[in-house]
């Protein structure tokens, strides 16, 4: 029996409401069936979803496993393709985008990790423009694409990064080989599951493509954290960003490094912010450890929260306001 080349991981947390919309456009993939195989994690049980599931021939996997990175291993281990494409329970794809993937890695054994562009919609499904003040996250290169071979890839995190084309996990495809080598260090993955296949791949030595073929429709709802992290989210963050800290460490990834540490420099000054007790010196210190990066990543948010950050000194609750202003999306695009 033919062994599918693609194996597509549909993850949903603690939420339902959309995801047969997603198990919807897996169904409705162009690519022939016997090319890719589908399993849906969840930790909750759904007749009607299971009976959708067993009618797409996707495995179902029950679990209480609650850590990010762990929770999409657990059908990761299991998968047979050599290509993982993940899409979280609420986005959805066009139904070309299993066979764009296929393209793309089949005729490139070279091509680790591959990010589409996206689309935003609201929690109707409507179209909406770019929420994320302050991130331009869609593709924005003068070609259709930008192809980084693995020996450079390092030297082009920052330009990546700024660009956020290591974001949204139902937009990126990766070799499961990349995943694979580091299953131990998923268990430091709290948050960020994006981020952390991205700094697996540059840490691989496999190539890295974007390109403006817009293939996943991303959802904004009211339990989208990434607007406004909260105080546990920030410590997640931190938590996963060490864990990542120690794997570019111990591959000798100096770039990765600085930026990884600007990450942890940025999350420890907004978990500061947060908390009702924080001392006004240490959020002047952690400010003016965070400037020192600021030269490393360069987009206006992180000059906007460093100003937010001085405002709380002078005036606690004038500070939390603006950073909720800032960082949060429109009132328009949530239920």
């Amino acid at each position: 029996m033919k062994e599918p080349f693609i194996s597509v991981i549909v993850t949903a947390y603690n939420r339902k409401e959309y995801l047969r919309e997603a198990l919807q456009s897996v169904a409705d993939q162009d690519l022939p069936k016997e090319e890719f195989e589908t399993f849906v994690v969840m930790n909750f049980e759904d007749r009607e979803i299971e009976e959708m599931c067993h009618r797409l021939n996707a495995e179902i996997i029950h679990t209480v496993e609650r850590n990010v990175a762990l929770f999409r291993y657990e059908a990761i281990d299991r998968a047979r393709g050599q290509v993982l494409v993940f899409l979280d329970d609420d986005d959805r794809w066009e139904s070309r985008k299993l066979s764009h993937v296929f393209e793309l890695f089949s005729r490139d054994r070279n091509l680790g990790f591959y990010r589409n562009s996206i689309r935003f919609i609201n929690h109707d499904g409507v179209e909406i423009d770019n929420p994320y003040r302050y991130r331009p996250i869609q593709y924005r290169e003068k070609g259709s694409r930008l192809y980084i071979p693995g020996k450079v890839l390092e030297g082009y995190s920052e330009h990546i990064i700024n660009r956020r084309y290591d974001f949204n996990c139902s937009s990126i495809s990766i070799r499961k080989d990349i995943l694979a080598l580091n299953r131990e260090s998923a268990r430091g993955i709290q948050s960020s599951f994006d981020s952390f296949m991205f700094y697996c791949t540059v840490m691989s030595g496999y190539s890295f493509l974007v390109d403006n073929s817009v293939l996943t429709y991303y959802r904004i709802n009211g339990n989208s954290i990434s607007f406004t992290p909260t105080l546990d989210f920030s410590a997640r963050q931190i938590v996963t960003y060490g864990t990542m800290q120690a794997m570019a460490v111990r591959h000798g990834k100096m770039v990765l490094l600085r930026l990884i540490e600007r990450q942890i420099a940025f999350f420890e000054l907004i978990n500061a912010i947060h908390k009702s007790d924080v001392k006004k010196k240490e959020v002047i210190s952690l400010a003016v450890l965070f400037s020192r990066y600021l030269r490393i990543y360069k987009i206006v948010e992180n000059t906007v929260t460093e100003i937010i950050s001085l405002v709380y000194v002078i005036h606690p609750p004038l500070g939390r306001s603006l950073y909720a202003k800032f960082t949060s999306v429109s009132s328009s695009v949530l239920p």
